[in-house]
């Protein structure tokens, strides 16, 4: 390279230097307002209390996730790197979907209070215990049909998808129960029985039991009816006796832990709450007879 060539390179080269300096600069106090606006919330939590509305002051936290600032993500995690004697950590995922969850509650008015729970202490009969529990599944956005036996239930299934337009071919899960049922009298259904695959469009399984007081489902998962099918088909079918309807979630706790004391087994070791069937459709079939008492 030519002298000018190289004098022309020597002359470009502080300002790119000049740049980084004032770039690590930069980094250097953000990292240090980050720690101390860190130590600040944890050993003086009072100098960030402001006045929000008439209701006098409020803390940050109140639009903050388990009482961390706006910056949580960042803060808590710099300080216990620090505290480590670790670099800067990497947010995960839980943190970043948290993170996004407060972002949006904070910007959301009032929650309005719930409508008050029908109470199930007066000991209605099982009659009116089916018909609360339907009423509160179609409020949920559930729908529900009754049939008198088991030997209807694929006709049910049947009809129910040509309503809805839909090909006659179901998922089944795999428990003996369901396997029992005599899907022969509707050959036009295609079955499958077993986990859910990719592309399957109805999904049907068994309710351990129904609750009047909510229109709640309680449905259990193991080896013969994998949790995947309650999930993955945008049309989920359940099919719940008529006498497995309890008026409360604690009657339902109770009624499963006889059944698992009789077959020697403990109670479930995690329990899903899903306040919803996803982006698709619900639909129930209640079988039996309703009788004048409770079971």
């Amino acid at each position: 390279m030519d002298q000018a060539g190289y004098c022309s390179l020597r002359a470009r080269a502080p300002p790119t230097r000049r740049t980084d300096r004032i770039i690590s600069i930069w980094s250097c106090w953000t990292m240090v307002g980050l720690i101390c606006w860190t130590l600040v919330w944890q050993h003086f939590p009072a100098w960030l209390s402001v006045p929000v509305g008439s209701g006098g002051p409020y803390r940050v936290s109140r639009f903050c996730i388990a009482g961390q600032p706006p910056c949580c993500a960042v803060c808590s995690g710099v300080g216990a790197a620090f505290r480590r004697g670790g670099g800067m950590p990497v947010m995960d995922s839980r943190k970043q979907i948290l993170t996004r969850v407060c972002t949006a509650v904070a910007g959301m008015g009032p929650v309005a209070d719930s409508r008050p729970l029908v109470s199930m202490a007066g000991g209605l009969t099982n009659l009116g215990l089916i018909e609360q529990f339907g009423k509160r599944a179609i409020a949920a956005g559930a729908s529900v049909e009754r049939v008198a036996d088991t030997a209807r239930v694929p006709h049910a299934v049947a009809d129910h998808l040509k309503a809805l337009g839909m090909p006659a071919t179901v998922r089944v899960a795999g428990s003996p129960w369901l396997r029992a049922i005599p899907w022969d009298r509707r050959p036009r259904l295609t079955l499958s029985f077993g986990v859910a695959r990719t592309g399957d469009q109805v999904g049907v399984s068994a309710a351990l039991a129904g609750v009047a007081e909510t229109g709640t489902l309680v449905i259990p998962s193991g080896s013969d009816q994998a949790a995947g099918l309650l999930l993955l088909p945008p049309l989920q079918i359940v099919i719940l006796p008529l006498h497995h309807i309890v008026g409360t979630l604690d009657d339902a706790w109770h009624g499963m832990a006889i059944r698992q004391q009789a077959r020697g087994l403990g109670m479930p070791s995690r329990v899903c709450l899903a306040t919803g069937a996803g982006d698709g459709q619900l639909h129930v079939i209640l079988v039996g007879e309703p009788d004048a008492a409770l079971p």
